[in-house]
């Protein structure tokens, strides 16, 4: 069949016929494309309105959100003080020996000798652990009395190990019998997390 042999009916339906095929291959490609870019309109508007929201309700709560701010701050003042002094380990294990001897002067426990050892990683809060290896001598008031003093001291420290022993057994009821005891304190400071070194 040639060209020329359509009728012009035959015509208008192969032209019609060509038109609906070119369409339906570019809805085809371009479809997917449009709903695309359609949906990432939306999403970027959808979060430009989130975040004109948030914008909003910050302006709406700004003194609140200052008093709450405030107000944590006061609160993490208060529990930086209850940790041992000491931007790092060496310093923080200093200040730890010095709660200890503080804590045994006004009681008759005496200390023998103090080990200590401090962690310089710190964790995600930027605490690191320092602890001390105490060795106590003194009855059983002068011990008991450094415990207390260790627990009611201005720095939150815990007694880890407490191991008592008899330095004379056989000694009379009447008489104060004196006590070995071996304590491990430990405490916390705010440690360098970037320092990879352990002191001891």
């Amino acid at each position: 069949m040639t060209r020329g042999s359509l009728s012009p009916t035959d015509g208008r339906t192969l032209a019609l016929g060509i038109v609906v095929v070119v369409v339906v291959l570019l809805v085809g490609k371009g479809g997917p494309a449009l709903r695309a870019r359609t949906k990432e309109r939306e999403l970027r508007a959808a979060d430009a309105v989130a975040r004109a929201t948030r914008a909003e309700w910050a302006r709406a709560h700004a003194s609140e959100l200052r008093r709450t701010l405030a107000s944590a701050r006061n609160r993490l003042a208060i529990y930086d003080s209850a940790l041992v002094d000491g931007a790092t380990p060496s310093a923080a294990s200093a200040r730890l020996a010095e709660l200890v001897t503080d804590a045994a002067e006004g009681t008759e426990a005496r200390i023998g000798s103090i080990t200590l050892s401090a962690d310089s990683a710190s964790t995600s809060t930027g605490l690191a652990h320092v602890s001390a290896r105490a060795s106590v001598s003194g009855d059983l008031n002068a011990v008991g009395l450094l415990l207390q003093s260790l627990d009611e001291g201005p720095q939150l420290l815990a007694v880890r190990e407490l191991i008592i022993t008899q330095t004379q057994p056989a000694l009379p009821h009447t008489q104060a019998e004196v006590l070995q005891a071996e304590l491990v304190i430990e405490g916390l400071f705010r440690g360098d997390s970037h320092s990879a070194q352990r002191t001891r």
